[in-house]
């Protein structure tokens, strides 16, 4: 017989983007960005795995399947040689300028503009991975100012049966959450798919998402969400964000 196992959300500032040596940064960045998404852990290949990675799921992949959103997660300082001016941006906006002038992404931009980077970001960025439960995630996607990803229920198994909420839950909660995990595996079994399998697990279970985005976006965000009406556990998350990008 399985048994819930329940932890609490927390946050994790994973890239405050100033280091010395930024493309290294932002490789690790989009590939920490991807491992939330895919469950598997790219980053620890290190940054010289970027390169393949993007090949296999950026340009050599069907329009459909290009992972785009990875991208927002590497961020540069850049001139648009052309129209002189200077912006802080993502790499899916100067992805031309790392390495990769046979992207897809080139077709973007005019044939008269180029770029180049000019330094240090003009803002602070930081990337920040959330463990928390599907129904808090959804809640806090909604900021669209913050690129997102989330863990994607098609590619990440859920074999065991672990939930993430601060609140006191109804022993039958609990076990109505408990039989979901174990029917998700008896489908799994069966050959369900996962994102199939998935539909009949609880809101509360555990999950992790990822957001890049600036000092003042994050700040708006936790703003509007630790009002008192606000859902505990999105209180607790915006409180804690709000700490550490003060700092």
């Amino acid at each position: 017989m399985m048994n819930l196992i329940i932890y609490n959300p927390n946050i994790e500032i994973t890239c405050r983007y100033n280091s010395d040596n930024p493309r290294e940064e932002n490789y690790l960045a989009m590939l920490r960005a991807a491992s939330v998404c895919t469950g598997k852990k790219l980053e620890e290949k290190g940054a010289d795995y970027f390169n393949q990675w993007f090949k296999t799921n950026i340009t050599d992949k069907p329009e459909e399947q290009r992972h785009y959103s990875v991208l927002e997660h590497g961020i540069y300082s850049f001139r648009a040689v052309g129209e002189d001016k200077i912006c802080c941006g993502n790499a899916r906006s100067y992805i031309e300028s790392t390495g990769f002038k046979d992207s897809c992404i080139k077709e973007f931009f005019p044939d008269h503009i180029s770029f180049e980077i000019v330094g240090e970001l003009s803002k602070q960025y930081y990337q920040i991975l959330i463990t928390t439960n599907r129904f808090t995630a959804m809640q806090l996607v909604r900021h669209r100012s913050i690129s997102w990803l989330v863990e994607s229920t098609r590619m990440v198994e859920y074999n065991e049966p672990t939930i993430n909420t601060s609140e006191d839950l109804d022993p039958d909660l609990e076990n109505s959450i408990l039989y979901g995990f174990e029917s998700y595996n008896k489908l799994r079994v069966d050959g369900v798919k996962r994102e199939q399998a998935g539909r009949i697990l609880s809101d509360y279970r555990e999950t992790r998402l990822i957001g890049c985005a600036t000092k003042e976006d994050w700040l708006l965000m936790c703003g509007k969400r630790m009002f008192p009406g606000a859902q505990a556990d999105v209180r607790r998350i915006c409180s804690t964000i709000k700490k550490e990008v003060e700092k």
